[in-house]
């Protein structure tokens, strides 16, 4: 299993080297995200939905002040953890939880 630690916040306009790029989800119905991404108190803003799809071995977790407009996943089969939304906290949102 891949695990995935942020070590910046996240936005639409930049990637990790501050390139601009598009605002893509992570996984897919085909190809779920089936890692560890730990957002290590981080944000991730400004994007429409983080993940299309967290796959059952997927678990999202530590993301502090998250201003993600949808929801952080679009499907979760897996878990999302300690995540917290400007407001209101998104902690535990999954379908199936491990």
């Amino acid at each position: 299993m891949c695990i995935f630690k942020l070590a910046t916040d996240l936005n639409e306009h930049s990637n990790f080297y501050g390139d601009a790029v598009r605002n893509e989800s992570i996984g897919t119905k085909d190809k779920p995200f089936q890692g560890v991404f730990d957002g290590d108190g981080h944000r991730a803003y400004s994007y429409a939905v983080l993940f299309d799809v967290v796959g059952e071995n997927g678990i999202v977790r530590n993301l502090k002040n998250t201003l993600v407009r949808d929801a952080i996943a679009k499907i979760n089969n897996g878990l999302i953890e300690d995540c917290r939304g400007k407001e209101i906290p998104v902690k535990h949102m999954s379908v199936h939880q491990i």
